[in-house]
């Protein structure tokens, strides 16, 4: 005797089966099918196309406020009225990031 799981695994797998035979199906109904494969086909590209584009976007708005960063923390080195630790706590970043910095400019 099958257990409750098992029946309802039997039943999916039994599903399946009549899903994918094929000979029982109109012209018209595998024709619809095959467009309902192409249209999630489709969709899966977009999902892609989309994610590509959202990764480009991320990465440039990430260059921009980094380089925005830098700005600020250069000119607050400039200025010479804070010290590395101060400036690195003010931006939440790491004092040799900001020592780095101060090598650049002096």
């Amino acid at each position: 005797m099958m257990s409750l799981e098992e029946r309802k695994m039997f039943e999916e797998i039994s599903d399946a089966v009549d899903i994918l035979n094929v000979k029982k199906y109109s012209p018209e109904q595998l024709r619809t099918y095959d467009l309902f494969l192409d249209n999630i086909m489709i969709r899966e590209s977009d999902l892609d196309n989309a994610e590509m584009i959202g990764i480009s976007k991320g990465i440039e708005q990430g260059r921009e406020l980094a380089s925005e960063e830098i700005i600020q923390i250069i000119t607050e080195l400039k200025k010479m009225e804070l010290t590395i630790e101060q400036i690195a706590e003010k931006f939440n970043t790491t004092q040799d990031k900001v020592a780095r910095f101060k090598l650049l400019i002096f």
